[in-house]
């Protein structure tokens, strides 16, 4: 939150670009969940509500990991940076879409019959109608 913000801040009110994140102030939530720690637990010792999360983006993309659906393009550590075995990162994944599913813009693009090509048009299509 303090990198969005101080970007935010760097570019001025008068700048109305948006700053896209890889990662968003909710993803720490999808951990704290994994650990079957209560979300309100979360949310006090934050300081924050779900709502504070949902009004900093105009809108969420979630991209399935391709260990659900396309287990052979999942590549883990050292070709890639995930240390998760694929059961792992599935269901940190749906962690990630509990944490996430409730902002009123939230576009969750699975594995169904898309390759990566694909997921990315979707992606950039729906980029493309908020910018």
């Amino acid at each position: 939150m303090g990198l969005e913000d101080g970007l935010d801040r760097a570019l001025g009110p008068a700048d109305s670009r948006f700053i896209i994140c890889h990662r968003g102030s909710l993803d720490p939530l999808a951990f704290w969940l994994q650990r079957d720690w209560p979300e309100d637990e979360f949310l006090a010792f934050t300081g924050t509500t779900l709502e504070d999360h949902y009004r900093r983006y105009v809108a969420v993309i979630h991209l399935v990991t391709s260990a659900d659906g396309v287990p052979w393009a999942y590549t883990r550590w050292p070709q890639a940076h995930r240390p998760e075995e694929a059961e792992d990162a599935i269901c940190l994944d749906r962690w990630l879409q509990r944490a996430w599913g409730g902002h009123p813009r939230y576009f969750c693009i699975d594995n169904e019959e898309r390759d990566w090509p694909a997921k990315s048009r979707e992606a950039r299509g729906i980029l493309a109608r908020w910018l």
